[in-house]
């Protein structure tokens, strides 16, 4: 049977991008227009002349560690011009989070290679700029309208319903 994810997109974001920032919008609305068809997978492209990008992606990934990578995702484009260290310690402060631990989880081998890994995964696909989106691996660059999302999203979930029907695997990372 056919899983009711059809569609994947992948997210390569710097949170210091303003058209990142504008991004997000888009992104929010498609996951309450589409519901579970839709998944959304949020990779770090932290852009080299974003002096907090880089500090701001390791917070995030810091707030995973803790459960809360939704929530300080969009706090961190909520607060876009606040992304300096001490700032990120308030955001996680405001979160509630337990800050010793996500300072210690921020300076972690592993939350940096993570973040390292996302980076690599960008560069090995061509998103050296942001933000870059794969649609079931179909490549959309920029702050596009919805309507362009939505195109390339209603046309991979009519081919996952008709491989469905067919009774074939309807495999998202084609």
């Amino acid at each position: 049977p056919f899983d009711s994810t059809a569609v994947e997109i992948v997210e390569f974001t710097d949170y210091q991008c303003p058209f990142c920032s504008r991004a997000e919008s888009t992104i929010a609305q498609l996951k309450r227009d589409y519901g579970a068809a839709l998944r959304v997978t949020v990779r770090h492209q932290p852009l080299p002349f974003h002096q907090h990008a880089m500090g701001a992606a390791l917070a995030a990934e810091a707030a995973r560690e803790q459960g809360r990578f939704d929530e300080m995702h969009d706090r961190l484009f909520a607060n876009q011009q606040a992304l300096d260290p001490n700032n990120l310690i308030e955001h996680a402060r405001a979160l509630g989070l337990d800050v010793e631990r996500f300072k210690r989880d921020m300076a972690a081998q592993g939350i940096k290679d993570r973040v390292q890994r996302d980076m690599d995964i960008a560069n090995a696909v061509g998103a050296t700029g942001t933000p870059a989106f794969f649609i079931n691996g179909l490549n959309l660059r920029g702050a596009q309208p919805i309507e362009q999302f939505k195109q390339l999203i209603d046309a991979e979930i009519a081919e996952a319903a008709r491989a469905n029907r067919r009774g074939d695997a309807w495999l998202s990372d084609r």
